[in-house]
């Protein structure tokens, strides 16, 4: 007999997770978890229907390791419970509150279909998910998707990259991003786009120096040029050494009389 009054802890199950009101994506993982008195082993179940049958997760798990690692099955609801009891007595046990199971989902946002980029530039590729992993891969094609190549592999899944746009003159552009953990899971723009070059370009049109220069007889001298605002015209009896013909003349008049 003891000298003291003592108290003998009544068998109990407390779900700690899922707390109610998640979306697990079908196929990824999921720590069920929950705090447990004088119960020696627990039971998991769960159900998509509120409670009107269920199905094993597993059983007979030591209810000290406190979690339980779950694969979210193929199972869409938004209907979703747990059930965590005594693998002997199941009549102590507790029950979560609702969350969702959902096909995983990404929505690509941007880069805009039908749009123009130029290389060199930086674009903000943006997009939306739902139930996917933690990380994405993102890829690049400009060939109408025949051909993909990396722009950044197992990127953290925060909705949006920074892009330096490659050297591929193309109209016929595509991005893509896919969950790193499932490749199928992914999304593309609906059309393509466009990169562009918009670098300086200057092109001497030669045709117009054809025929033989006479002293004191004019000539025109023709260019061609893109993005340039005023260029300098300098003349050469060996290629070596050149001398101004005029200077700071503008771009877009493409012709000068010398």
């Amino acid at each position: 007999v003891t000298d003291s009054v003592f108290v003998i802890p009544q068998p109990s199950v407390v779900v700690t997770t899922p707390v109610g009101g998640e979306s697990l994506g079908v196929g990824s993982s999921y720590n069920i978890s929950w705090s447990a008195t004088s119960v020696p082993n627990v039971t998991i179940h769960y159900s998509t229907n509120g409670g009107t049958t269920w199905a094993l997760i597993a059983q007979n798990i030591p209810s000290a390791t406190g979690y339980y690692t779950w694969k979210v099955p193929n199972a869409v609801s938004s209907n979703v419970i747990i059930k965590i009891a005594d693998s002997k007595k199941t009549s102590i046990n507790d029950i979560s509150e609702k969350f969702s199971i959902k096909k995983p989902t990404i929505t690509l946002k941007s880069p805009f279909s039908s749009t123009k980029y130029t290389y060199g530039t930086t674009c903000k590729i943006t997009w939306n998910s739902s139930g996917v992993s933690r990380n994405v891969s993102i890829l690049f094609s400009a060939d109408s998707g025949a051909t993909w190549e990396k722009v950044k592999e197992n990127t953290p899944n925060i909705g949006y990259f920074y892009w330096n746009v490659p050297n591929y003159i193309s109209t016929n552009c595509y991005i893509k991003v896919c969950d790193y953990a499932d490749t199928t899971i992914a999304d593309a723009n609906n059309e393509v786009f466009t990169i562009i070059d918009w670098s300086p370009s200057l092109l001497l049109v030669l045709d117009s120096l054809t025929n033989p220069l006479l002293r004191g007889q004019n000539y025109p001298i023709q260019w061609m040029s893109g993005r340039i605002n005023k260029v300098n015209l300098d003349y050469s009896e060996n290629g070596t050494d050149w001398t101004p013909i005029d200077q700071s003349v503008p771009a877009l008049s493409s012709k000068y009389i010398w």
